[in-house]
């Protein structure tokens, strides 16, 4: 918390005359995005568990069958009321299939994965989650039986769940699991978690923008003569009418699931590599938006380039030499999410965005 709140400080106060220190906001963040990738890493090697989420692993509730049984067997409870609970007990199992279906689903290696905009404390509790980390192995005392059905002894069965009924009084045994914070949540909880975006959440955003420089009213006639600016600001207030549409009432993604508004926008911000017309490349949200005049404190510029990228010039050797892309990118990311979080014209900022990729067709 101590490195959000660094940063939460110098986003409010970025002008002020105090220097911040932010060497321990940069370590923080470059702990963070090294233990993500190595999480993250450890999925690639249990496919067959991440498989059998996504299938909709069934959950065996016999651990539990004492608590159930004293439940059913209590005479102070009415039949309807037993018949009821009965019930929420199944649609609850079922309801944790189906989000650790979703789960699989998002942090499947062979899939298009989290989206960057996720939070580290979100993807952290995701990997685990997924990596089998709140898994707990212990043993139940079980009878025995004879062909007569008369008790012969007992047996040790071990059991590994992630799950437990939750007894309080009106509950119905519906399903707790361990949270981000380590404490039980319910389904109602675990699903919000799940409702973010993943890396292609974004795509038809690219498509519309890479699409535009295509269009007859964008494209030279054969005369290498550009169009009326009509024609041109004509064609863009349709294409940014269509990706302000889905920013607002989201869209489906190449095999028909819902993508909302909101994991749209953040998939491009942070995932979406939109290639630019000519030979301008390809840019990203995220590199814009960091890139922005005046948005970062010189101080946390300057020490981000002296501990990571070192600075030829001062002849300053970087920290942490062996630092790879894809860390230097989650950090990156990091950074940006902090900054957005509190940016009150986040919005304003991507239409300008936007709206540039547009120009460079001109």
């Amino acid at each position: 918390m101590a490195a959000n709140q660094t940063i939460i400080q110098a986003a409010g106060q970025r002008y002020a005359p105090t220097k911040i220190d932010y060497s321990g906001y940069i370590q923080g963040i470059s702990s963070v995005a090294k233990a993500l990738i190595e999480k993250k890493k450890l999925l690639s090697k249990k496919q067959a568990e991440i498989d059998k989420l996504m299938d909709g692993a069934e959950t065996d509730i016999t651990p539990w069958y004492n608590i159930i049984k004293d439940y059913v067997d209590d005479e102070t409870i009415p039949p309807e009321t037993k018949a009821s609970t009965v019930k929420k007990l199944k649609e609850g199992t079922l309801k944790l299939e189906e989000n650790q279906s979703k789960l699989g689903t998002l942090v499947d290696p062979k899939g298009p994965g989290l989206s960057n905009s996720v939070d580290a404390i979100t993807a952290n509790y995701l990997y685990s989650y997924a990596n089998g980390d709140f898994d707990q192995s212990f043993y139940v005392t079980q009878p025995v039986y004879n062909e007569d059905d008369v008790q012969i002894g007992t047996k040790q069965v071990e059991f590994n769940m992630n799950m437990a009924p939750d007894p309080r009084p009106g509950k119905n045994f519906s399903p707790l699991v361990v949270g981000p914070e380590g404490l039980p949540i319910d389904m109602n909880e675990f699903e919000n978690l799940l409702n973010v975006a993943s890396s292609t959440d974004g795509n038809e955003i690219v498509e519309l923008l890479e699409g535009f420089q295509n269009l007859k009213e964008v494209k030279k006639d054969k005369n290498g003569i550009p169009p009326i600016d009509d024609l041109f600001n004509g064609a863009r207030n349709q294409t940014l009418g269509k990706i302000k549409r889905i920013f607002k009432e989201g869209t489906k993604d190449n095999v028909g699931n819902f993508v909302s508004g909101k994991n749209a926008m953040a998939s491009f911000m942070f995932d979406s590599e939109v290639i630019l017309p000519g030979d301008n490349g390809t840019q990203t949200f995220v590199k814009w938006y960091l890139n922005k005049p005046g948005l970062i404190p010189d101080e946390l510029q300057e020490m981000y380039n002296e501990t990571f990228r070192g600075d030829e010039e001062k002849g300053i050797i970087g920290k942490f030499e062996q630092l790879s892309g894809e860390e230097e990118k989650a950090m990156l990311n990091m950074l940006a999410q902090d900054l957005i979080k509190y940016d009150p014209n986040i919005e304003e900022d991507l239409m300008t965005y936007i709206n540039s990729i547009f120009e460079l067709n001109r």
